[in-house]
C-alpha cells in the first residue's frame, strides 16, 4: 500500500511539476505547495493537496454501503423458488427489477426473453414467489435498488445498480 502511494505521489509531482514548468512556475513553488494530513493507520503522513484528492477517490469513506451480503440472501431466495421447467437447448431469461427501500418489489420486465414462454415464466414467477425482500440496508441512500437477473436451466446471475 505504501508503495502504491509513494508511485502516486512521485507520478503527480513529475506531472505537476512538468506542468509547472511549461507554463513557467517556479519549482520552488511546487515543493512548498499547500500540504494536508491524511491518515494511514497510526502514521500521518503529509500529502499535497492535488495527491490528496487523489487518494480521495479510493477512500473508504467515500464508497457505498457494501451490499454483497444483502445480494447473497436475495439471490439465494430467488433460487429457492426458481423451478423451470424442463425445455430443449439452452434458454436464457433477462429480468430486470426494481426493489424499494422496504424490499417491495416496484416493478420488473424481461429485457431478453428466452423464446419460451414457459421459461420466462418461471423466471418472473421466482422472483414474484420471492417478494417481499429485506428492507434495504440502512446505509443505503437510494430510494431504489436496480436489479438484474439471468436465469439458465443450469442457474442464475445477479447483477445491481
Amino acid at each position: 500500500m505504501l508503495r502504491l502511494f509513494l508511485g502516486l505521489l512521485v507520478s503527480v509531482l513529475i506531472v505537476n511539476s512538468a506542468n509547472a514548468f511549461m507554463m513557467g512556475a517556479d519549482v520552488a513553488e511546487m515543493v512548498t505547495a499547500p500540504f494536508t494530513l491524511h491518515k494511514t493507520g497510526d502514521n500521518d503522513i503529509p500529502v499535497p493537496k492535488s495527491v490528496q484528492k487523489a487518494m480521495d477517490l479510493f477512500s473508504s469513506d467515500d464508497e457505498e454501503v457494501d451490499l454483497s451480503g444483502y445480494i447473497k440472501i436475495l439471490q439465494q431466495k430467488v433460487k429457492d423458488n426458481f423451478n423451470p421447467p424442463e425445455v430443449e437447448g439452452s434458454p436464457t431469461t433477462v429480468v430486470f427489477f426494481k426493489l424499494t427501500r422496504t424490499g417491495r418489489l416496484d416493478s420488473f420486465k424481461v429485457i431478453k426473453s428466452s423464446g419460451n414462454e414457459l421459461f420466462d415464466h418461471a423466471s418472473v414467477r421466482a422472483i414474484q414467489m420471492s417478494a417481499p425482500f429485506d428492507y434495504l440496508p440502512s446505509g443505503y441512500e437510494k430510494d431504489l435498488l436496480k436489479v438484474q437477473y439471468t436465469f439458465t436451466k443450469r442457474g442464475m446471475s445477479v447483477n445491481y445498480f
